[in-house]
């Protein structure tokens, strides 16, 4: 057997590297056979449970097993190199397996119509009164003044206080001073005085893009004005939803995922997240499960060790995704430097997904984009390949990606962290059909002579369908 799986059991790692030789065969594609093989079910035990290659070999084995109320984590383990060491690939991961059976579903897309556009309204706008928006044409220039005098007022405290280190007060004064700047420069373009509100309804309109939809303002007592936007492409499956309700002319980014409170701020971690529940209930969204929470800040402040002073404005940020029997889809992003240059994508349906945003003000920040709704469940329990023959495929077709054998690249080392089962929204080749699968990805982190990932969060280096062993190009949808 290639793979290593390691049981941990509290502190015991047991670490068996191998090294293996260049695969020949070429990266599989989505395979022929995937409809017949999603009518397979998988076989139960006799306890009603699925059995796996994996459960079967335990049971089978004459070694002892791990006692099943000790704290156990799964991991696995292995190495291997290509081009005679120049392309190495480490794995020292955390397997996540869903328990339970694995489904298959259709899936089709959902179009926002106005009905939404008015709920959305009603309940991220407060029920105010609308009004046509353009930024920052629409805005008067004393908005962009008014928020730089309350910036330097931040930078004065900074400078006085004296419970700061001097490198501290330094980075945070250049960050706000790049927030500044971003905000004259945008000054430039806006009107001297402030514009006639024209007000509008959520009847959808021609925008640009080949799109229809609305993009509107209302005064909620801020400096700016909140925003919001719904999008309806001709495409006949994209659209999306956006809402902002913030004093930045900069974006909220996540920057480290979290479970519990926010230090500095009044609001815990459990009244933020009740808040974007009850929020997802009053919108009516239904079917869609918490999947990451992070610590959110502008973008001028990226510097992670100031994360923690009072005045980096922070905020948590809640990420919903679609679940399937039990099992959530996953929208990962891929590696940047593993996109080949003078590619022309089709126009893909990307993952769905929902971030709320939420500050000690309250709500600020709501998107909703490529939403979906799942019109059959094909088979309740689906037959997957067996994690082995998984990491063989992973082992035969990771050389394949092709950058690490670009021009100019002497080293490239991928390091694998996280092993993970979820559900992808797969699209039938040749067919402007969806279906929700389950896939297995291989998250880390590449560095090379002149490249690294670094900067990227949750980059999946490759995708596996778990059902047929295909792979799976994130970035075609198949």
């Amino acid at each position: 057997m290639k793979r290593i799986l390691i049981i941990v059991i509290i502190m015991l790692m047991l670490a068996l590297p191998a090294c293996q030789p260049t695969p020949e065969e070429q990266v599989i594609t989505q395979k022929d056979d995937l409809e017949e093989m999603i009518q397979n079910t998988a076989a139960p035990t006799d306890n009603g449970e699925t059995q796996t290659p994996e459960t079967e070999e335990a049971e089978n084995s004459d070694e002892p097993q791990p006692d099943e109320t000790e704290e156990l984590a799964l991991k696995y383990q292995d190495h291997f190199e290509f081009q005679d060491g120049t392309f190495t690939v480490d794995i020292d991961a955390v397997v996540d397996e869903p328990d339970g059976s694995v489904s298959v579903a259709k899936v089709e897309p959902y179009l926002f119509t106005e009905k939404d556009a008015d709920r959305a309204v009603e309940v991220l706008m407060g029920n105010k009164p609308i009004y046509e928006y353009e930024f920052p044409t629409m805005t008067a220039k004393a908005t962009f003044q008014n928020k730089i005098i309350q910036l330097e007022s931040v930078i004065a405290n900074i400078k006085s206080d004296t419970t700061i280190d001097e490198n501290t007060k330094s980075s945070l004064i250049a960050s706000y001073n790049t927030w500044i700047m971003g905000l004259e420069n945008l000054s430039t373009k806006a009107a001297l005085d402030l514009p006639e509100w024209n007000q509008v309804t959520t009847e959808f309109v021609d925008r640009r893009n080949k799109a229809v939809g609305l993009h509107v303002k209302a005064d909620t007592g801020k400096i700016w004005p909140a925003i919001f936007s719904i999008l309806v492409y001709s495409d006949g499956k994209t659209s999306t939803m956006s809402f902002g309700d913030d004093d930045s002319i900069f974006v909220y980014e996540g920057v480290l995922e979290i479970d519990g409170d926010i230090k500095g701020m009044e609001t815990t971690f459990t009244q933020a997240l009740s808040l974007a529940e009850e929020t997802l209930e009053m919108m009516g969204i239904n079917g869609l499960v918490l999947n990451t929470a992070e610590l959110g800040t502008f973008t001028v402040f990226r510097d992670v060790e100031i994360l923690e002073n009072k005045y980096v404005p922070k905020c948590y940020i809640f990420n919903f995704e679609p679940q399937i029997n039990g099992i959530r889809t996953q929208v990962y992003q891929t590696c940047k430097g593993f996109e080949k240059d003078n590619v022309e994508y089709e126009a893909i349906w990307p993952g769905e997904k929902i971030r709320i945003v939420i500050d000690d003000s309250g709500l600020i920040g709501y998107s909703h984009g490529y939403p979906g709704v799942v019109t059959e469940i094909i088979n309740e329990n689906v037959e997957v390949l067996g994690f082995d023959e998984i990491m063989d495929i992973f082992e035969q077709q990771i050389f394949y990606k092709g950058v690490w054998i670009a021009p100019n690249v002497s080293y490239s080392k991928l390091t694998i962290e996280r092993i993970k089962m979820s559900m992808f929204r797969l699209k039938k080749k040749d067919k402007d059909e969806y279906l929700y699968v389950p896939v297995w990805d291989f998250i880390g982190s590449w560095e090379t002579n002149n490249y690294s990932t670094e900067e990227e969060k949750e980059v999946s280096f490759l995708t596996i369908n778990a059902v047929n062993g295909s792979v799976i190009d994130r970035n075609l949808g198949y």
